[in-house]
């Protein structure tokens, strides 16, 4: 018996990795997870203001390095993840309970 695994060509989540891959090697980017969800975002279009950043740089012919996409990870992806909103909601309930 023979499994065969088909993709989709069109299949918009395989587009978005192969652009993702091609900006990883063009620009010589840890493929780390937080790298992929940082150009995740900006090629699904789910994160205007990664967007914004992304092409302003590209426009600017700014190099997206490693660093630059660990700061907008930090900035857009990170500080809006449930474990931080949760201990930003406990820090805020133990301040005004005081």
């Amino acid at each position: 018996m023979t499994i065969r695994m088909t993709t989709r060509k069109y299949d918009p989540s395989t587009v978005i990795g192969r652009q993702i891959a091609r900006r990883i090697t063009r620009q010589n980017l840890s493929a780390s997870p937080s790298i992929y969800a940082v150009l995740y975002a900006h090629y699904s279009g789910r994160n205007p203001d990664i967007s914004y950043a992304i092409n302003t740089m590209d426009r600017e012919q700014t190099a997206l390095t490693t660093q630059l996409c660990e700061n907008l990870y930090e900035t857009y992806i990170a500080q809006n993840s449930p474990r931080v909103l949760i201990e930003k909601a406990r820090l805020q309930e133990t301040l005004f309970a005081q």
